[in-house]
């Protein structure tokens, strides 16, 4: 008899767990289709990191915005905590460009060749800039936290200033190429507004031992906004 319990039970939670599969495949897909018909975006974000050890844990905050007019300008802007950094992505009609504050280097990446900006932008960004863009430019084959997210389960709601969210859990991983070479394993989870169906928050944790790695992404995003030359306009500052 208890044997038999146990398999209903087991069988129960199965189903449950389907089900929970089921409902956030839904969910991300109906958010990536609604990315993908924007006729503008724009956002406010901050990261909040953390790293090291529970006993020297580092913490930092950092601020991106997003202005999206499809469809393909963009002007993406990352400020690194007390403006010690900053590195800017903005496109015209004839080809993306990037600045990096650091080195004051001004890269051009003509069409054909976009891809590149978002690769060499997402390390100075700490992967900002490749959190919704790849949903914004659907055909551009960007790979992000959200095309590397697999195994998502539904995971309850939660409310993120004001607005009541949806939440999927998940792995995100990065694979390599042919060999299929797998690495940057982390757990990930994103808050979905219920309303918009925009992407409110992403929390990233790769911590493995004792070292700690957490990065929370949270997004003030907005749906077709009225989006004007100047906005996605951008001048390199004189050094």
């Amino acid at each position: 008899m208890m044997r038999a319990r146990a398999y209903a039970l087991a069988a129960v939670l199965c189903v449950h767990a389907a089900g929970g599969h089921a409902a956030a495949d839904d969910i991300l897909a109906r958010s990536r289709a609604t990315y993908a018909a924007l006729a503008s975006y724009a956002d406010s974000g901050t990261i909040d990191a953390e790293f090291g050890t529970a006993a020297g844990l580092g913490r930092e905050h950092h601020d991106f915005r997003t202005v999206f007019r499809g469809p393909r300008q963009l002007l993406f802007d990352f400020t690194k905590a007390n403006h010690a950094d900053r590195f800017v992505v903005w496109s015209d009609a004839e080809a993306f460009h990037t600045w990096w504050k650091a080195t004051g280097s001004i890269a051009n990446y003509p069409k054909g060749q976009g891809l590149s900006a978002f690769v060499t932008g997402s390390v100075p960004t700490l992967g900002a800039l490749t959190m919704v863009t790849p949903w914004l430019f659907p055909k551009a084959g960007l790979v992000g936290i959200l095309t590397e997210l697999s195994d998502v389960t539904e995971a309850g709601s939660d409310t993120i200033a004001g607005h009541p969210c949806r939440k999927i859990v998940g792995t995100a991983q990065s694979v390599y190429g042919a060999t299929g070479h797998v690495t940057n394993v982390r757990r990930v989870a994103v808050w979905i507004d219920v309303a918009t169906l925009l992407v409110r928050r992403i929390a990233e944790d790769a911590s493995e031992g004792q070292i700690v790695s957490r990065r929370t992404y949270t997004f003030d995003p907005q749906a077709n906004p009225t989006i004007d030359e100047a906005q996605l306009r951008f001048v390199v500052p004189a050094r």
